[in-house]
């Protein structure tokens, strides 16, 4: 069966990552690292991320139907393997079974597979050896590193995990714990991972509250709602454009967009007045495709144009009110790519916006401006 699937992974764009797949559905047979051995020694000199996490997922399922016991495991994967896939696989399988110097050993001798994602996931492994090994002060500052690492929702939804286990912990480079409110037009309980994971690497550690769909000004204005019972120090306000009613083209574009920046400018004051809290307010993205196509812009009622007109407007309205900092979704888009910022099919069935993938770049800028407004940001004097 070996040398089927060896020739069969030939053909593949990524033999690793199906290697691992194809082992993975006979992980229950007790000869289960056999095939497994002989993949990663042809093809785990580079990890892709995707690997790894298969990979994790194999030794999950190997350890949930294991009927040996945890040394017979241990035994059944070299340990003095050259290939990195080797040691990956020797790391896992010692943190599943309770070897933890040893897989904390590997993993801190391991190369990362990339200085971006897969970095991050061997920090996160670093992480959960600490503190399995009762090192929750270690295991912090690793964290950290693993979520400025991240560039996948997935590894800071992981991130996540872990930094709830550490919020009790006091950890040097933590300056603030803060009760923020993140409320929108659209589905934001995935944003709350990524926004939490962000701000502990950032040196706050965040209670989030997530409004419900579409709630936001319900929310801010009426004294006895569930944000207001929360009292947060910090409110993110995250509109979408579809929520402001555009239309292809308004016949008195001066009106609506004086109509939608006042309306922000008074839930601002709101959370600063009443609710005695810091306002982190997102622009509108200005859509990439319109029926209109470049009429949307060349026409001063376009509903590009008027969404423009918005945001230069709370750009200026930013400037005279206090205790308000604007977030530029739009620019934060264009630079992400606003294909890949939006997903058609998650808005249209859950509300859901940005897309998964965006989120961290999202949260990256939420916890920026969290840091400029309470003073949390360091000074760099680079000398040549």
């Amino acid at each position: 069966m070996a040398t089927g699937v060896l020739a069969l992974l030939e053909l593949s764009d990524n033999p690793l990552l199906l290697g691992i797949r194809i082992g993975e559905k006979t992980a229950e047979s007790d000869g289960q690292f056999g095939l497994l051995l002989q993949v990663l020694e042809r093809y785990g000199e580079r990890c892709s991320p995707d690997a790894l996490r298969a990979l994790a997922s194999f030794v999950r399922r190997v350890i949930r139907h294991n009927r040996t016991s945890p040394s017979a495991l241990l035994d059944a994967v070299p340990a003095s393997g050259e290939v990195p896939a080797v040691r990956w696989l020797r790391a896992m399988v010692c943190e599943a079974t309770g070897a933890f110097a040893e897989a904390l050993y590997i993993l801190e001798s391991l190369p990362d597979p990339d200085p971006v994602e897969g970095r991050a996931l061997r920090l996160l492994g670093v992480v959960r050896v600490l503190i399995a090994s009762n090192h929750p002060e270690a295991a912090a500052y690793a964290l950290r590193d693993a979520i400025w690492c991240a560039s996948a929702y997935r590894t800071l939804q992981a991130a996540d995990v872990l930094v709830t286990t550490l919020v009790s912990i006091p950890v040097a480079y933590i300056r603030r714990k803060a009760r923020i409110g993140l409320v929108g037009e659209s589905t934001l309980d995935l944003m709350a991972p990524a926004l939490r994971a962000t701000a502990f690497a950032a040196g706050i550690h965040a209670e989030v509250y997530v409004g419900g769909i579409g709630q936001y000004q319900q929310e801010i204005l009426d004294s006895q709602s569930s944000l207001a019972a929360f009292r947060p120090e910090a409110v993110i306000i995250a509109p979408h454009w579809r929520s402001l009613g555009l239309e292809n083209e308004s016949g008195d574009p001066a009106a609506q967009i004086d109509s939608a920046v006042t309306a922000f400018v008074d839930l601002w004051r709101n959370c600063r007045e009443r609710l005695h809290a810091l306002v982190i307010q997102h622009n509108l993205e200005t859509p990439s495709t319109d029926p209109y196509g470049r009429l949307s812009r060349s026409l001063p009622g376009g509903r590009a144009r008027v969404i423009e007109g918005i945001n230069a407007a709370l750009w200026d309205a930013e400037r005279i009110e206090p205790g308000v900092a604007i977030v530029d979704v739009d620019a934060a888009a264009a630079q992400f790519g606003k294909s890949a910022w939006n997903d058609a099919v998650l808005w249209h069935t859950a509300k859901q916006y940005p897309s998964v993938d965006a989120m961290p770049s999202l949260a990256r800028r939420d916890v920026a401006a969290l840091q400029s407004a309470w003073g949390l940001g360091a000074k760099c004097v680079a000398l040549d």
